[in-house]
This record gives structure tokens, C-alpha cells and sequence, in this order.
């Protein structure tokens, strides 16, 4: 089976220009901005792409200084001391880079914006960008600034809800995968039907690793996570953090909101699929001896009983991630969001996500992203669409593209198992619940990449999807195109018998 190379083809085309392409799109109109991205003082929420001098070098040095998680044996204090100073230097220099232009833009757009502080602009540190909340008068000064590239909408995403009933999209029975006990609902099942617990007995579990969910939050006191080093922070442009500010960090900023909001604790429900485990041994999450960072990019909409994603806290989360590189290894990142129908890449559109993604993928790390629950047979949601991300499709434990799931030809890169898969929720510390979505087919990936990326640190995003589509079980769609995708299988897309587990496991604790 020949599979599409698009994403792949894109993903190294990224590594050799590293910054997004000039998108010279200033047209947004007033009258199209939606009331959702509009403040109750009536300013719209916009994000400017800046044209920021020297951005190309000043990435490329970022980029560059990253530590090399492939060494099993630490570079030593000095070198250590170098890499970090010199990734601080280099991480400055950007982040002043963009906010020189970003003050000056903002204050010519709205001369009043330096006294209004944060409130103003949320200036980003490693894409050349901003979100902005804009008068009219202001957008029309955007629009005729020579140093602005692109103006967008900031838009609200909804989550990507779980879905009632797990049949395929074909309505064939959903009959059991070989070797598999009857479909109840179990994450119990999903991870052995990817190859997960063969690789665990070869002592690979994601110990020492990360995975970064960006989500509604986390429940971090839930038995699932026992254990487990949990890293938060949250960015809300409605200013809902915890500290009642718009953005936080630390203990305790990733906390899910009130019960009372629709999806409230989603984060919690994908965060087990991730990298859970119950103490009894009975659940596993994939990477089930990783550590989580939590991010909430998510507001509460109080109209609506619900809570969304702003594209600029998305920007804002996965540029959190990316400044993280050198302190943690991290497998994957792991998106379950996202809204809208797409019938191609949508690169252009989403330029600013776009090139924090691509930042990601320039130090291996990969972003799984879902590809929406509305059972579209030709086109998925965003940031689902954007070809560096890695987009994740849902079958049954049948291996049938299950009923709900969006399928794109050429946008879906990979199956997982999405429906009847217990994890997880808020409610206490001891709930659990089955859900069915794409948004829980994407941790699965997420977990799959994390256990790749800890047996071979050095291989950056690409290698690991080749070996994943080699390696994966091919499924097809139910849509009129019956196009094929690789159902993942971690254990087949690896040389896990290289060494025997005693090997593997003296190699963990040397921290390779």
C-alpha cells in the first residue's frame, strides 16, 4: 500500500526553511468577526503575524540550541551550564525580536495600548505574532501597518465532545480485533490491540519521558496519576486561570473548571489514555510510567454552559511546550480540540499555530491532533488540517472507522482506537467513564510516539512516522473515496527485541 507523503514530505521541508511563509492576507473585514471573538466591550480578538527582521536567524539559533536527548550519558556540568545559557541567550534574542516590532505595531494601531498593558497584546515569544483585542479604528490601522503580514480572527474552538455509540461508519457489526476479549468498554483492550503491552514487557513504559496535554486541565489528584510528575500551566484570554488572571503557571494552574460547563473534564479523561495508571495495575494508559504536563487552553463560556479553545492560547500553550525542550524529555504533544471543515491543508490560515507546531517539530516533537467527530467523509477540523501536525483518525476494536470520525484524503495520517475507552474523569479520585471521539484515538498516538521517542531519542518526527505507517495495520475508510491509513502498532513499528528487557531496563535507569 502506497500511502500520502504529503505530511511527511512537508514535516522535512519545514527543517530547511524554519518560519512560516508570509501569508499577505489583511482583509479581515469587521463585519465578519464573529461575536464569540468579540470582548464585552465590544473589542474584536484578533492575531497579527508581524514581519519581524532577522526572524529566520534568530529561530534557526533557538532552535539549534536544544540538548540532545539520544546521549545516554549526561554532557557533564560545564557543557550543561554552556547549552543552557546558550538556549537562554538564544530564546531571548527571539522573544525580544518579536516584541520590539509587536510594541511598536500595537502602539501605532492604538496609541493608548502601552498603558493597558497585557490587557493590550499578548505578545508571543517564539512565533512572530500577537493576539490583540482591537476597536475598529484599530483593526483599520492594522490593516495599512506595512510591518503586518496577516490578520485572523482569534477564534473560539469548541472542544471536540465524546460521541454516543461506538459503531463504524459502515454500520458493519463491531466484532472484536483477533486475539481481543468482547468489545466492553476498556482502555484494558485498546492498548494491547495497538502492541502497547508487548512493549512494556520489554521494559519500555515512557519512564523518565514526558507527554503535554492541551486541554480543559487535569484532575491531579485522580489514583490514575499517582505517582506521576505533573507540570501545569493554563492560558485563558477570558482571563479564567485559577489566579483569575490570563495566564498561570505551577502547581494547580492546570485545574479543570466547574462541573457546570460542558467538557469540563476532558483533559483528565485523554490525560489517562496518555500516560495513566491505576494503582491495581488494571487500566494503563500507553505511556504509563510517563510524566504529564498539563496546559488548560481552554475559557469558559458562560452563555453557552461550555468552554472553548482560543487559537492564540493554543499558540501561547504550545510555545509553553517548546520552552520546556531542554528542561524535560517529551514525547508528544497531544491536541483533542479544534472545530470547522477543512477540504485541504489550511497552512496559510493558520499560519501562527502553524509555526509553533513547526518549532516543535524541529527538536522531535511531535503534535497529535484529532481529526473531529462529525463524520465527514471529506475534510477534517483545525489545527487538524495543518500538514506538520499528526492527525489522528478513529476506529472500533474492529478495526472499523467508527461512525462519528472526520476522514480528509491525504489530511488523516493515522487510525487509533477511539471508541468504548474507559479513562479517567473529574467527578472524584476513583471515576471512570467510557467515552467515544477521535479525541480519544489522539492520546493513544500521543502515548505510541512517547514509548517511540524513548527507545529511539534521536529520531525526529518524520522517522517516527515512517515507522509508525510501516508498521501500522491498514484500515479503510468507509468513505466513497476508500482511501487506506495505518491503523498504529507500537510493538510493530520498533525493533523492541534488540535488547532483552533486563538490557532495556539497565538502559532506563542510565537514563537513555
Amino acid at each position: 500500500m502506497i500511502y500520502n507523503l504529503r505530511k511527511v514530505f512537508a514535516t522535512f521541508l519545514l527543517l530547511l526553511v524554519p518560519v512560516m511563509a508570509q501569508a499577505g492576507d489583511k482583509g479581515l473585514r469587521w463585519a465578519d468577526i464573529p461575536q464569540s471573538s468579540v470582548t464585552s466591550s465590544g473589542q474584536a480578538r484578533v492575531i497579527v503575524t508581524l514581519d519581524v527582521p532577522g526572524i529566520s536567524e534568530l529561530t534557526g539559533a533557538s532552535r539549534k540550541a536544544t540538548v540532545d536527548h539520544s546521549k545516554a550519558d549526561p554532557p557533564g556540568a560545564k557543557a550543561e551550564a554552556a547549552l543552557a545559557e546558550a538556549a537562554r541567550t538564544a530564546d531571548a534574542a527571539l522573544e525580544q525580536g518579536i516584541a520590539s516590532v509587536a510594541q511598536a505595531v500595537a502602539q501605532n494601531a492604538d496609541p493608548s495600548s502601552l498603558a493597558k498593558g497585557a490587557a493590550a497584546a499578548r505578545v508571543f515569544k517564539t512565533v512572530p505574532g500577537m493576539a490583540m483585542t482591537v476597536s475598529e479604528a484599530a483593526l483599520e490601522a492594522l490593516k495599512a501597518d506595512p510591518r503586518v503580514l496577516h490578520i485572523q480572527i482569534d477564534e473560539a474552538a469548541p472542544l471536540i465532545p465524546p460521541v454516543k455509540g461506538s459503531g463504524s461508519k459502515a454500520g458493519a457489526l463491531d466484532a472484536p480485533a483477533a486475539d481481543l476479549p468482547p468489545d466492553t468498554p476498556q482502555l484494558a483492550q485498546s492498548a494491547p490491540m495497538i502492541g502497547a503491552d508487548k512493549v512494556w514487557a520489554k521494559g519500555w513504559r515512557g519512564q523518565g519521558w514526558y507527554v503535554a496535554i492541551l486541554d480543559t486541565g487535569i484532575r491531579r489528584t485522580h489514583e490514575m496519576f499517582t505517582g506521576k510528575t505533573i507540570q501545569e500551566a493554563c492560558y485563558s484570554a477570558s482571563a479564567n486561570c485559577p489566579n483569575g488572571q490570563a495566564s498561570m503557571s505551577g502547581t494547580g494552574a492546570a485545574a479543570h473548571y466547574s462541573s457546570a460547563y460542558a467538557g469540563w473534564d476532558h483533559g483528565t479523561h485523554v490525560s489517562g489514555i496518555a500516560a495513566g495508571k491505576k494503582p491495581d495495575g488494571t487500566l494503563s494508559g500507553i505511556a504509563k510510567d510517563a510524566n504529564i504536563i498539563a496546559v488548560n487552553v481552554f475559557s469558559i463560556f458562560p452563555a453557552t454552559s461550555d468552554v472553548r479553545s482560543y487559537t492564540s492560547d493554543q499558540i501561547l500553550g504550545l510555545e509553553y511546550i517548546y520552552s520546556l525542550r531542554n528542561t524535560y524529555k517529551i514525547g508528544a504533544v497531544n491536541m483533542s480540540l479544534g472545530g470547522g471543515q477543512y477540504f485541504a491543508a489550511c497552512d496559510i490560515a493558520n499560519a501562527p499555530r502553524k509555526a509553533a507546531i513547526d518549532n516543535l517539530v524541529s527538536v522531535k516533537i511531535a503534535t497529535c491532533i484529532a481529526s473531529g467527530n462529525d463524520g465527514f467523509c471529506d475534510s477534517v477540523g483545525a489545527p487538524g488540517c495543518i500538514s506538520t501536525a499528526i492527525t489522528v483518525g478513529a476506529v472500533t476494536k474492529g478495526d472499523l472507522e467508527a461512525s462519528y470520525n472526520n476522514w480528509g484524503p491525504g489530511l488523516v495520517d493515522f487510525w487509533a482506537p477511539g471508541s468504548s475507552i474507559t479513562s479517567s474523569t473529574g467527578d472524584s479520585d476513583t471515576s471512570y467513564e467510557s467515552w467515544n471521539g477521535t479525541s480519544m484515538a489522539t492520546p493513544h498516538v500521543t502515548g505510541t510516539w512517547t514509548l517511540m521517542r524513548q527507545r529511539a531519542p534521536s529520531e525526529g518526527v518524520a522517522a517516527i512516522q515512517t515507522r509508525l505507517t510501516n508498521g501500522g495495520v491498514s484500515v479503510q475508510t468507509a468513505c466513497p473515496d476508500g482511501g487506506y491509513r495505518p491503523r498504529i502498532n507500537v510493538f510493530n513499528s520498533q525493533n523492541w527485541n534488540r535488547f532483552s528487557s533486563a538490557a532495556s531496563q539497565l538502559l532506563l535507569l542510565q537514563g537513555n
